[in-house]
């Protein structure tokens, strides 16, 4: 509710016979999350238990790297790549002021118009 009073859109005016599951199979990238949980298993036996790895890691910058290398090479897998490294930085974040604390900062992603 508090996101589309927040967005301008008054509660109520918005409905639909879509249950919350249906909605989510509309606007989720099954696949995407597969190949994501497919390569942490194989991060599980190259690196073995990441809670338990002596070594820290950059997942910031490790995500930037392969988002240039997407965007370079259009290969999908740096996209898998980026997403596993934030979500690793989401599970251990690497900076002292990291927090959730969820807002509508009124940015949203850029349409592209194909002519």
């Amino acid at each position: 509710m508090r996101l589309l009073e927040r967005a301008g859109i008054p509660w109520g005016t918005v409905t639909t016979n879509l249950t919350p599951t249906q909605i989510l199979d509309m606007q989720m990238d099954w696949d995407f999350l597969s190949e994501m949980a497919n390569a942490m298993i194989m991060g599980y036996f190259r690196y073995g238990d990441r809670a338990t790895q002596p070594v820290k890691y950059n997942y910031i910058n490790e995500a930037e790297k392969k988002l240039k290398s997407y965007k370079e090479t259009g290969n999908l897998e740096c996209l898998r790549d980026a997403a596993n490294y934030l979500m690793m930085e989401r599970g251990k974040p690497s900076i002292d002021i990291a927090h959730f604390k969820p807002h509508d900062d009124k940015e949203h992603a850029t349409a592209i118009r194909k002519e």
